[in-house]
């Protein structure tokens, strides 16, 4: 019976022990049921799926180059990096790319679809746009938003249906095909809109005023907005005074006819102006310009004026009036090289020929040719320089040929300009928009951007010292269209030719059958 009991006593002590552990149990494990018990505030954002996207990388759309740099202090910083970067001629830009330049740098970059936005020294923007495009097509251009954070911004909008909304820090500025100054002063809280051309809707404040060319329009911190018109011309004057070749038309001519795109645009500005005027002076008016040329050329020298150099009375023997060069190849063709070869016949007298291509035809009273690449040379034939702006796969450009003597003017009148048209990127293969002319590595980094493809997620990139590409100096794989180098002066000696490339090693869709361009750069 005793043994019974002691059986008993054990029995009830285990039950309790069982018993009072299923109790704390139940304590413990109680807290990790509340979330189920008590949902959170906002069930359509479970903790789950808050972060999910930001870890994602961010996808870059190419819409815009860097076609001048004035200075050396123009940065940019990409989405997908949290670096900044140098920012040089011929460089990618991409949607919400942020870029600034500092108290002794103006910079200029050109979209897609040739429209200009000119940054003064100490001035950031921000491009955004608020719809996904397509990279590799034409309608990459449909950039329709930037910030203008700071500073001043003259903008060029070109084309139809390219509606540009412009925030600032006092309102935002609705834009249709326009030429516009923003002057922002955070620090004054002040901001100054200037419309040369077109029509900019300014809402500041809940008001909005409606800008025509000519006007002018101030905000002060208050948000007072007063407008007051100027005479056009005059306006373009005091603005050209107090802003120094930042007009986008100034600047493109700069960028296209400065002897070489790379670098800092210590540049002889006048110079680059001066070919261009010339240009356009000898397509507008061939007969009036030459016969100018020669008058004030062989006057200057002997005091005897040539009036009838063209023929005429007087009982002067006529000379023979210059023609402009011929059958210039390729004519009218779709090109499948970023390298193609123009040639043309040669021309009586002349010691040089002026080679320009642009984006509109560049014809008499061509108002807005939009001039794309300039180059000279002594023969009559021509292979795309490989320091000029990338030619962009599926577009339009045009070309024309100026016969120059021995003082590097025209002698003759131009060509007839020229259509040719890009192949597309699975034809062409992917280009280098930079680096390619001359370099200067610095001990920092060094930036290789190239055109991206769609649906490829990775990139091999291959730097040499030899065309064949052997044995590569840098071989590196990114997960984006560029690559920062970083120490690149201990790969590159000044004076030497390198050469480089990319190829695609990972699609969306597998990788993608693409010819690689070979680039080259000089090291300075």
């Amino acid at each position: 019976m005793k043994n019974k009991l002691k059986a008993g006593s054990i029995l009830c002590i285990m039950l309790s022990i069982l018993l009072m552990a299923s109790l704390v149990s139940n304590v413990f494990a109680a807290p990790k049921a509340t979330p189920k018990a008590k949902p959170q505030a906002s069930p359509s954002k479970p903790a789950v799926a808050e972060k999910p996207a930001a870890e994602a990388p961010a996808k870059l759309v190419y819409v815009a180059d860097i076609i001048t740099v004035q200075g050396d202090g123009l940065k940019v910083k990409r989405v997908n990096s949290p670096n900044w970067m140098r920012g040089k001629v011929n460089m990618a830009d991409y949607i919400k790319d942020v870029l600034e330049t500092d108290g002794n740098t103006m910079a200029c970059i050109e979209f897609l679809n040739g429209s200009q936005v000119a940054l003064n020294k100490n001035t950031a923007v921000e491009i955004i746009t608020s719809s996904q495009v397509s990279e590799t097509s034409p309608q990459a251009e449909k950039v329709s938003k930037m910030i203008v954070k700071n500073g001043t911004a003259w903008a060029k909008i070109r084309g139809t249906g390219n509606d540009l909304k412009v925030q600032t820090g006092k309102g935002v500025l609705g834009v249709k095909g326009t030429e516009f100054i923003i002057e922002s002063d955070p620090a004054q809280n002040t901001e100054k809109v200037t419309v040369l051309e077109g029509r900019v809707e300014y809402e500041s404040g809940g008001k909005t005023e409606t800008l025509n060319p000519g006007q002018e329009a101030t905000v002060s911190g208050n948000n007072t907005v007063q407008v007051k018109n100027e005479d056009i011309k005059a306006l373009r004057d005091a603005l050209n005074l107090r802003f120094p070749n930042l007009d986008p038309a100034a600047q493109m001519i700069i960028g296209v006819f400065s002897a070489q795109l790379m670098g800092s645009m210590n540049a002889e500005v006048s110079n680059a102006l001066s070919i261009a005027n010339d240009t356009l002076s000898v397509v507008d008016n061939p007969e009036s310009y030459l016969k100018d040329r020669i008058s004030s050329e062989i006057g200057s020298r002997t005091g005897i004026s040539v009036p009838n150099i063209f023929g005429g009375g007087g009982g002067q023997q006529e000379e023979k009036k210059p023609e402009a060069p011929k059958n210039l190849q390729p004519a009218n063709q779709t090109l499948s090289t970023y390298y193609p070869k123009f040639t043309w016949d040669k021309v009586e007298k002349a010691k040089s020929y002026r080679v320009v291509m642009t984006r509109n035809p560049l014809e008499k009273d061509a108002k807005d040719p939009q001039f794309y690449m300039y180059a000279k040379t002594e023969n009559n034939e021509l292979v795309y320089p490989d320091y000029a702006r990338a030619l962009k796969p599926g577009m339009d450009y045009y070309w024309s040929v100026i016969p120059l003597g021995e003082d590097g003017k025209p002698i003759a009148p131009s060509s007839d300009p020229i259509k040719i048209t890009m192949a597309d990127y699975q034809t062409l293969g992917i280009k280098g928009l930079y680096p390619t002319g001359d370099v200067k590595p610095s001990s920092g980094e060094m930036v290789f951007d190239w055109t991206p493809v769609s649906g490829v997620t990775k990139y091999k990139v291959e730097v040499s010292n030899k065309q064949s590409m052997e044995s590569p100096i840098v071989s590196k794989e990114v997960d984006s269209n560029f690559l920062v180098l970083d120490n690149a002066s201990q790969y590159f000696s000044s004076g030497k030719d390198y050469f480089w490339k990319v190829t695609p090693v990972a699609g969306e869709n597998g990788v993608p059958s693409i010819n690689s361009v070979v680039n080259h750069f000089k090291a300075k």
